[in-house]
């Protein structure tokens, strides 16, 4: 994403977009607001440029004006020519990737399926989170360790509106884990590491 969330990022004309902590959202909640819900709609035109792009591979339209291609990618696309469900998208995400899922979704028709991860809320559409699409199938998996008062009010709010929904919604919660454990940390970071910076976490040895 370029909306200064990501590590880093590079468009096709090299430049680069580095990482923005931004606000947290703790200390000056409307200024704060403001500026992660700007985030997220700039993350949901990402998603719609994404699914028009798949819709380019599918149909085989014009992509070329979307990406850099060399000599051999032209030719690797045309193998997913009508091979992608359009119209029955799925969508995954964690955390601050996980509501982006939400608010695509709430968007984008074609989506059939969400699964997230700890989603943060706080930069959602206020009031009542926004949601009229309650016609997709939803995960919502909750790290047990991942617990913030505001945060876990707005996940009910959440779970109350597909409350009379008639497609599939499940809630779990995964025992013993935190936040970070669904993210590309628990990946690459030694799970000393790890240890050091949250005490208590229970990243395995042999987690990688």
């Amino acid at each position: 994403h370029r909306d200064g969330s990501a590590a880093m990022t590079v468009d096709r004309r090299g430049k680069v977009y580095p990482y923005q902590a931004g606000p947290s959202g703790l200390n000056l909640p409307l200024v704060d607001y403001e500026y992660r819900a700007a985030q997220l709609r700039h993350r949901t035109r990402e998603m719609h440029s994404t699914f028009k792009f798949l819709t380019s591979l599918n149909e085989q339209g014009d992509f070329n004006s979307i990406i850099v291609t060399g000599d051999l990618l032209p030719k690797l696309l045309t193998q997913f020519k009508e091979r992608i469900l359009i119209e029955r998208l799925l969508l995954m995400g964690h955390s601050f990737g996980a509501s982006t899922c939400l608010l695509t979704a709430q968007q984008l028709k074609q989506v059939h399926t969400c699964i997230v991860w700890d989603p943060w809320m706080f930069p959602m559409p206020k009031p009542a989170l926004n949601i009229k699409r309650t016609d997709i199938d939803t995960l919502l998996v909750i790290n047990e360790k991942f617990t913030l008062s505001e945060n876990d009010v707005a996940i009910q709010n959440l779970v109350n509106s597909f409350r009379n929904s008639e497609r599939l919604f499940g809630k779990v919660m995964m025992l013993t884990c935190g936040h970070m454990d669904q993210s590309d940390v628990a990946s690459i970071v030694p799970s000393r590491i790890i240890r050091l910076l949250r005490p208590g976490s229970s990243i395995p040895e042999n987690h990688h």
